[in-house]
């Protein structure tokens, strides 16, 4: 993903997600490859966001759906943002 497109992400989590916050935008982590032959280590950017609230029922808002699809599919599923 490029740059200016990362920060608009980034962005529009912090505006309008009510339940997840970005914890960290700029974290790296090695992550080990599993395409290559000799299992290399990789330096991955990772977005680490956290929860402040228990998900559960509280009022839902319109939603920012391109942000939405965008993790959900990164994540496979697991993060939902429900955002507001």
């Amino acid at each position: 993903m490029d740059e200016r497109l990362y920060r608009q992400l980034v962005a529009v989590i912090r505006k309008h997600s009510f339940q997840i916050k970005v914890e960290d935008e700029d974290g790296y982590h090695e992550f080990t490859s599993d395409t290559c032959e000799e299992g290399e280590t990789v330096l991955v950017r990772c977005l680490t966001l956290r929860t402040d609230y228990a998900y559960g029922d509280y009022p839902r808002g319109h939603l920012r759906y391109d942000v939405e699809k965008i993790i959900l599919g990164a994540s496979h599923g697991i993060i939902r943002l429900n955002m507001v």
